[in-house]
């Protein structure tokens, strides 16, 4: 079972119906690059538990009340083992530094107003930690 935060709320679903939500069924799996010990995987379990039935952030906003993938798995990390994955940046940082970024989706996204100044964090941003190691990617497998 897969513990997430998605629309409308963070909930507990199958790989397979997470999967199902994705991009032709691909996902990635990563694990932290140090050995947990048997307190902190109880306590990552409590802190993904403890989100569930939380109502999910559309706005991407880090310090709303409500929550998204990447700040869900970011919190429940920090929460249960004090690492913080991922880096906390700004919209207007990470659309800069995005090669290609489609400013005509995220302008219809936010009616209009694209707020440049929130934080947030992103999937990708979790990836690239120092603290995560990839076990599995279905998109490098699926090219392979």
């Amino acid at each position: 079972m897969v513990r997430s935060s998605n629309s409308p709320f963070s909930r507990t679903t199958s790989l397979t119906r997470f999967r199902k939500r994705s991009e032709h069924g691909r996902c990635t799996v990563a694990r932290l690059t140090r050995p947990l010990t048997d307190t902190q995987r109880k306590a990552i379990q409590n802190a993904a538990d403890h989100r569930l039935g939380t109502f999910y952030d559309t706005g991407f906003n880090i310090n709303s009340r409500r929550q998204f993938c990447s700040r869900f798995v970011r919190e429940v990390i920090d929460e249960a083992t004090h690492i913080q994955l991922g880096k906390v940046e700004t919209f207007a940082t990470l659309l800069q530094d995005n090669a290609d970024p489609n400013l005509a989706f995220w302008r219809l996204w936010y009616f209009g107003r694209i707020p440049w100044q929130r934080c947030t964090v992103t999937p990708a941003s979790l990836l690239r930690s120092p603290d995560v190691r990839v076990i599995f990617d279905s998109q490098l497998s699926d090219t392979a």
